[in-house]
C-alpha cells in the first residue's frame, strides 16, 4: 500500500431489490470517492461466429434482466455529483464467451443445437398441443442454458474469475485513498472480500433480504412468465415458417 489513508464498503445486494438500491444511495450519499458496480463498460460485439450466443443475451437481457434489476443509473448519477470515479466490473456482455474456454464454448454450442433440433423434431412431427408444449420446453432450454454454463464458468474457474476481477478493481481504487464503494451481487460479496489484501479492512453491508422474500418471488416470477411467452412466440413463429417453407419446396 502506498500510506494514502482509505474507507472500503463492499455493500452486497440482490439486483432486482429497491431497498439494496436505497441503502446503496444511502452509502453514497455519505461520500464516495470511488464507485464499483457491476455494470458494463462498452457495447457487446459478436463475432459472427457467436451470432447464436447474441441472440440468446439479447432475448434474456430485454424479457428478463431489464424486467427485474434496479436502474442504478442513479448510484452513478450521487457519485458523478461527488467527482468520483466509477469502475464499472464487466468488459461487456461478450466477455462471457470471449474470455471462455473453447471446450465450455463447444459444450455450449452442442447444447444449443441439440435443445433447438430436439424441439423443433417434436413440433414437426407431433400436434397435439401437450407435444407442442413440450416442444415449447425443450426450445426454451436450449436458449438459456448456454449462458448460464458460460456464466458459471467464468464465475468458477480458478484464475482470472469474477471475484477476482472485482477485488483487483477493489483494490486498485483503495490504493488511490478515499472513499471506495462498491456495488456487487451478494452472491460474490464474501468470496471478494476474501480475496482483498490484508491492509483493506472492508465494511461489510449484506442485502436487505433473501432473494425468497415475498416481493421478489412476485417480480421474478412475471419476469419468468414473459419470458417464457417471448420463447413460446418466438419458437411458434420459427415453427410456423418452417413448416411453410417446408411446403414450397
Amino acid at each position: 500500500m502506498n500510506g494514502t489513508e482509505e474507507e472500503v464498503i463492499v455493500k452486497g445486494e440482490l439486483h432486482s431489490s429497491n431497498t439494496d438500491l436505497n441503502e446503496s444511495i444511502a452509502i453514497l450519499e455519505e461520500g464516495v470517492d470511488h464507485l464499483i458496480i457491476e455494470d458494463f463498460e462498452q457495447q457487446a460485439e459478436y463475432p459472427r461466429l457467436h451470432f447464436w450466443f447474441q441472440i440468446q443475451m439479447w432475448l434474456l437481457t430485454h424479457f428478463f434482466f431489464n424486467r427485474i434489476y434496479t436502474d442504478h443509473a442513479i448510484l452513478k448519477d450521487i457519485a458523478n455529483t461527488q467527482d468520483a470515479d466509477i469502475t464499472k466490473t464487466r468488459e461487456s456482455n461478450s466477455a462471457l464467451i470471449d474470455n471462455a474456454s473453447r471446450t465450455d464454448i463447444v459444450t455450449s454450442f452442442f447444447v444449443f443445437i441439440i435443445f433447438i433440433t430436439i424441439s423443433f423434431l417434436i413440433g414437426i412431427r407431433y400436434s397435439s398441443w401437450w407435444m407442442f408444449i413440450g416442444g415449447i420446453a425443450s426450445f426454451t432450454l436450449g436458449m438459456m442454458i448456454p449462458p448460464i454454463l458460460l456464466r458459471m464458468e467464468g464465475s468458477e474457474r480458478e484464475d482470472d474469475n469474477r471475484d477476482e476481477i472485482i477485488a483487483g478493481k477493489i483494490t486498485n481504487a483503495a490504493e488511490t485513498g478515499g472513499r471506495v464503494v462498491a456495488v456487487i451481487g451478494e452472491q460474490h460479496r464474501q468470496p471478494v472480500v476474501k480475496k482483498l489484501p490484508e491492509w483493506i479492512d472492508a465494511d461489510q453491508r449484506p442485502q436487505a433480504y433473501d432473494w425468497y422474500h415475498p416481493w421478489m418471488l412476485l417480480n421474478t416470477g412475471k419476469a419468468v412468465v414473459l419470458l417464457l411467452t417471448s420463447y413460446g412466440i418466438l419458437y411458434a413463429m420459427l415453427l410456423f415458417g418452417l413448416k411453410f417453407a417446408a411446403k414450397l419446396v
